[in-house]
């Protein structure tokens, strides 16, 4: 039986949300508000070749964590305890992007947990990558959802002369749920201006189970009214639409367990009519 105890002075973020469709949430972490050149209080880093950068390279915003020395040898960066004693479920996503302009290797990136900071299992690991573009990683510890206590490392190790940068951002540590999470609008973002039409609207799925499909909503009124179902698709052909209107859409994603509630409404507006010269 797991503890129930909170150890709040252990924990780095625990929220009892729903954000993007998953249940709790143990750790977010997009290094805002951070000093360059500094690293989250509590994380601690095996030398200073892990700092904080105001760039957005791995796929989120400004600032992220960089990883960059000329240093060979084993290099890594962990989080404080985090308390996952009530999970039933683990799952973690993070982006990141990595940099090598020369030739590749010998060196390895890897993600590992630990429930103790000093036995070590890897999650995910690259050896000898070249570059890896901008992604986003997600990543299964349900065989670790037992532990009371998790600590996130990043790790480098081998030759650091064969590799430029390391990035990473965006890191959430949360218990996804049967159903899918929310959608994460692509094009257009939300407020979006001067948009041209016919166009496509674009999407990203969210977090927790795959969707079997969307619900799809358009319109010019808010909430704006059913259009289509859309499976096996993340966008949709606007066909024509008005002029310098504003236009509200909204994705309901569902499975065979259900969707997830209050999904966001966005908006855009569209541009002048081309032919009009004013």
């Amino acid at each position: 039986m797991k503890s129930i105890k909170l150890i709040l002075t252990l924990v780095l973020f625990l929220f009892i949300a729903q954000v993007w469709g998953q249940g709790t949430m143990y750790l977010q972490e997009d290094f805002d508000g951070l000093e360059v050149g500094s690293i989250p209080t509590g994380w601690t880093a095996s030398a200073d070749y892990w700092q904080i950068r105001h760039t957005n390279e791995a796929g989120g915003e400004s600032p992220e964590l960089r990883f960059n020395t000329s240093m060979s040898g084993d290099h890594s960066i962990y989080t404080s305890a985090i308390d996952i004693a009530s999970a039933e479920d683990l799952e973690m996503v993070f982006f990141q992007k990595s940099d090598d302009l020369d030739d590749p290797g010998p060196y390895t990136l890897s993600v590992q947990v630990s429930n103790n900071a000093t036995d070590w299992v890897d999650v995910w690991t690259v050896i000898d990558p070249a570059n890896i573009s901008q992604q986003m990683t997600v990543l299964s510890l349900t065989d670790y959802a037992t532990w009371d206590l998790i600590y996130l490392k990043w790790k480098f190790s081998g030759d650091a002369g064969d590799h430029d940068n390391w990035w990473i951002d965006n890191i959430t540590l949360y218990e996804p749920t049967a159903y899918p999470g929310e959608a994460q609008p692509v094009y257009p973002s939300d407020g979006d201006l001067d948009i041209l039409a016919p166009f496509s609207l674009q999407w990203n799925q969210g977090l927790s189970a795959d969707p079997d499909g969307y619900e799809l909503y358009l319109g010019t009124e808010t909430p704006p009214p059913f259009i289509q179902d859309i499976e096996g698709d993340t966008s949709y052909y606007t066909g024509e639409l008005q002029y310098n209107t504003v236009y509200y859409w909204q994705l309901i994603p569902y499975n065979d367990f259900g969707s997830p509630e209050n999904c966001p409404i966005w908006s855009f507006t569209t541009g002048p009519d081309p032919e009009i010269v004013t």
